[in-house]
């Protein structure tokens, strides 16, 4: 197993907030704890590449983000105070996604996966294949 984490996947939000910031260290904590989880499948990502950021915000809201020059309304929506920690936070965060799924398509294209998960089926989509099954 390998789980993406980083002790900078926290930032501080406030004592009050709603969202439990917290809860990857926690995670971490119990897995490691039961012996669920050993220190070496654990993987810290490196913040996301822009290109991959910019597949999903445009460049004037990642601009805005990383500069702290966001407006009221783009505030409200995203939930959290904004600082220069929770951007990096983010972008972490969105790395450690991306790493996660590719773990999972490597292991769904080996045959270990296949023979441990019969009937299992994964669709991909991209822009030259709409439907690829694995």
């Amino acid at each position: 197993m390998r789980v993406f984490y980083t002790p900078r996947y926290y930032a501080d939000i406030g004592e009050g907030h709603v969202f439990p910031i917290r809860k990857f260290e926690l995670v971490r904590d119990r897995l490691l704890g039961e012996g669920t989880l050993s220190p070496t499948e654990i993987v810290e990502p490196r913040e996301a590449a822009l290109a991959d950021v910019l597949l999903v915000h445009t460049e004037d809201y990642l601009t805005r983000l990383r500069a702290g020059a966001l407006t009221q309304r783009e505030l409200r929506r995203l939930g959290l105070p904004w600082s220069k920690a929770l951007v990096r936070r983010s972008l972490l965060a969105a790395s450690g996604t991306i790493g996660a799924a590719k773990v999972v398509f490597a292991e769904v294209q080996s045959s270990k996966f296949k023979t441990e998960s019969p009937g299992f089926s994964l669709y991909v989509a991209d822009e030259d294949n709409p439907e690829v099954e694995f």
